[in-house]
């Protein structure tokens, strides 16, 4: 048996996969399985043009499935997974050759640890190009509930190894989020005793597009609300975080209403934009937000005609 199972989710990824595939075979860990899962993609076709020229890899397992969305196609190579580890890489991100070398080395030296995760360089359409994910989105302290919850730490999949009995004991991915799925299960293994670590080591690389599910703000914040809602539900209100939760759904519903006034604001919808900024103030205590807000009343076109200009940038 393979210590370790990388899972690679494939869904409209055709033109990417072969650069994430490439990386794990170039790993200078061999002791893996991969496991491709075909989540129902619509560019099948292209999909298998892609990956014919790995039909011959021992390493190679290929599933195919209707669509279920990243959790469900996560959740199918967890459960026909061999390894004791299972590894997660989205298709257009990819790997430096020494990535599961080094991460397996770091979890060995701590066996009660049951997730380990490193940094990662972001690239593609975004002026975060260039930079790492730890620069833009820290880990800092030791990885706890309580650090996760207030997003001290947070965890990129396609950088972390988990133990595979820990994430199915957990409870797999959520099939229903379809955003901040990963940000769900790290919760609730965290809620549940797991251990998790870090280093700073840079062995990733993280793609950003167009097409990504993280350029959707608004349908991110909405799922980051409902996840929030989730743990609170999970938690006993006399849990010691659970009053962190609380706060975090505050928080969580300003930036959605945030989210919501930006688009209201751009589709020329004034009073609704209105509406969702006067929401959003009642957390954020911001003097840049009531003088948008007196804008919006006075002079909203003008107010969409600067944001415009300053998101064109």
């Amino acid at each position: 048996m393979p210590l370790v199972s990388v899972i690679i989710p494939a869904w409209n990824v055709a033109q990417f996969v072969p650069a994430a595939i490439e990386s794990v075979l170039a790993q200078s860990f061999t002791d893996f399985e991969l496991i491709v899962v075909n989540d129902g993609s619509p560019d099948a076709a292209a999909l298998g043009t892609a990956l014919a020229p790995y039909w011959d890899h021992p390493e190679l397992r290929y599933f195919t499935q209707e669509n279920q969305g990243p959790s469900g196609a996560r959740n199918t190579g967890i459960l026909s997974a061999r390894g004791a580890f299972v590894a997660f890489l989205d298709a257009d991100d990819w790997w430096e050759p020494a990535y599961l070398e080094r991460q397996i080395a770091q979890i060995s030296k701590d066996p009660s640890l049951d997730v380990i995760y490193c940094d990662a360089r972001l690239t593609g359409e975004s002026s975060l190009a260039g930079r790492t994910f730890m620069e833009t989105t820290p880990s800092n302290g030791p990885v706890t509930l309580e650090s996760l919850i207030t997003l001290t730490c947070n965890v990129p999949t396609t950088c972390a190894v988990a133990r595979r009995t820990a994430v199915v004991s957990a409870g797999l991915f959520d099939r229903d989020l379809r955003r901040c799925e990963d940000f769900d299960l790290w919760l609730r293994m965290s809620a549940r005793g797991s251990r998790f670590a870090y280093h700073r080591d840079v062995l990733a690389f993280h793609r950003l597009h167009r097409e990504s599910a993280a350029a959707d703000g608004l349908r991110m914040f909405e799922s980051q609300l409902v996840v929030y809602q989730k743990l609170a539900a999970l938690l006993r209100p006399s849990h010691p975080a659970a009053p962190l939760v609380t706060g975090q759904i505050r928080r969580a519903e300003a930036d959605l209403a945030l989210e919501r006034t930006k688009q209201f604001l751009m589709a020329r919808q004034y009073p609704q934009a209105a509406e969702a900024l006067d929401a959003a103030r009642r957390f954020y205590d911001s003097r840049k937000l009531a003088l948008t807000s007196l804008g919006l009343r006075a002079a909203p076109g003008l107010v969409r005609r600067m944001y415009a200009g300053r998101t064109a940038r």
